[in-house]
């Protein structure tokens, strides 16, 4: 079942007089912050939000979302406890090897920096530091505690400590035994929680009871399939779940050029979306030229079709590349850097494979065994992050595709086009020109 589907089901569940006590959502924090809101709207009618919907953040510790629950609301009528973000479910060390300080560091630069107090607080409590000295721990702390901090996050830390000393905030407490034992007694009738985190601890107690006893609903983009190796956010349910109230859709291309151009952060891509909506007027349909008119590139096209098509040697594939990137507004320099790109890496990795007197045809797993530590070395010597050892030996291949003196060769017509494009010539023809050159098509 799609995520929307899912969703759509908890709430005609929850119209049929059959909520369950606890709804558990994780993930991608914008569509879960949503999907939250229609639940509890869904649990607690408009008139009584007010007095019977009780919204808290990450300075919730559980023993006060507890105490929240017992306590009976002033008028008759559906109760629920908000929990967004409920930071006492996440794990003490991400499995997925996020920035946990990136929702901080966005918060403390927009100007709201009391709840970016409170989301370092929180971490603070994950890590398990006490308030007192807490502005005297270093990075080596944080990282050993699996909340590595970023440079400029020691600022934030400060004026964090500086802010729970002038309005009294202090760390939410991570004891989740009361919060466990009135969830597995029962929460009173009529009382709901409904508990948000980017992350579970899937092996807290906590976490597992409020799955047995509720609606787990995880939340995010799909993947899909990109060319070669890559995966590619699918913003197909959003697009649904945006646009459908509408009574809009969305092109396949252009949603895919969509996230290409947006990125993959579901806030975003929604408000684009919301925009688009607009511009359509009575047009039922946003089409690729929409997107390419409103929604500016976020930080460069992605060129992985024409690197690919370059390590294979495949000089079809990669007329078909550039083409297909000029037809989605992709400048042309940049489509001609991409190419040098890929020349200049396949040129180094064959130098580097000649240099060490690895033979060709040798396989994957004698390369993984006698060369890759080698590569590695060479790329941690360079200051560059290794490559997956497939991924290197996937590299080495399309090297050995080449000869030196090709490549070579190559980047000098890369830079003759280079020249032809900034002098007003046809820069199509150029760049189709330099592919049919670099891969002897």
């Amino acid at each position: 079942m799609k995520a929307h589907e899912e969703l759509a089901a908890v709430l005609e569940e929850i119209a049929a007089g059959h909520a369950k006590p606890v709804y558990l959502l994780h993930g991608d924090e914008y569509l879960c912050r949503t999907a939250a809101l229609e639940i509890s709207h869904a649990l607690v009618p408009e008139k009584s939000r007010d007095l019977n919907l009780a919204l808290f953040d990450s300075a919730a510790g559980p023993s006060r979302v507890a105490e929240e629950l017992r306590t009976v609301p002033m008028f008759r009528g559906v109760k629920a406890v908000l929990v967004q973000p409920a930071e006492f479910l996440a794990p003490r060390k991400s499995a997925r090897g996020g920035d946990p300080w990136a929702k901080v560091r966005d918060l403390w630069a927009t100007g709201k920096r009391r709840e970016a107090a409170r989301r370092t607080l929180a971490l603070a409590g994950r890590a398990g530091f006490p308030l007192e000295g807490l502005d005297r721990r270093g990075a080596d702390d944080w990282r050993r505690a699996g909340l590595p901090m970023g440079p400029g996050d020691g600022e934030i830390l400060a004026g964090t400590v500086e802010m729970a000393a002038a309005e009294g905030l202090g760390i939410p407490e991570s004891d989740t035994r009361a919060l466990e034992e009135l969830i597995e007694k029962g929460l009173p009738s009529g009382h709901h929680l409904v508990a948000v985190a980017e992350e579970l601890d899937a092996g807290a107690p906590l976490v597992k009871l409020m799955k047995a006893k509720g609606v787990e609903i995880a939340r995010g983009l799909p993947a899909a399939a990109g060319p070669g190796w890559k995966k590619e956010a699918d913003a197909g349910e959003l697009s649904a779940e945006v646009l459908g109230p509408m009574g809009k859709r969305i092109h396949p291309d252009a949603a895919r050029l969509l996230v290409a151009r947006a990125g993959s952060d579901a806030r975003r891509l929604a408000s684009e979306l919301g925009k688009l909506a607009a511009y359509l007027g009575e047009r039922a349909q946003i089409e690729v030229e929409d997107v390419l008119a409103l929604v500016p590139q976020e930080a460069g096209e992605d060129f992985f079709a024409v690197g690919r098509a370059v390590e294979a040697r495949d000089g079809k594939a990669l007329v078909a590349a550039i083409e297909a990137e000029l037809a989605l507004g992709s400048a042309e320099l940049r489509i001609l850097g991409g190419l040098a790109s890929a020349a200049r890496g396949l040129l180094a990795t064959r130098a580097l494979l000649d240099g060490l007197g690895v033979p060709r045809g040798i396989g994957a797993r004698e390369f993984e065994a006698r060369v890759f530590p080698k590569l590695a070395e060479a790329d941690k010597r360079a200051g560059r992050k290794p490559q997956h050892p497939f991924r290197a030996y996937k590299r080495a291949e399309a090297a050995w595709r080449y000869e030196p003196q090709e490549l070579a060769r190559a980047l000098i017509g890369l830079a003759q086009a280079d020249i032809g494009i900034k002098t007003g010539m046809d820069a199509s023809a150029w760049l189709v020109r330099a592919a049919v050159a670099l891969t002897g098509g």
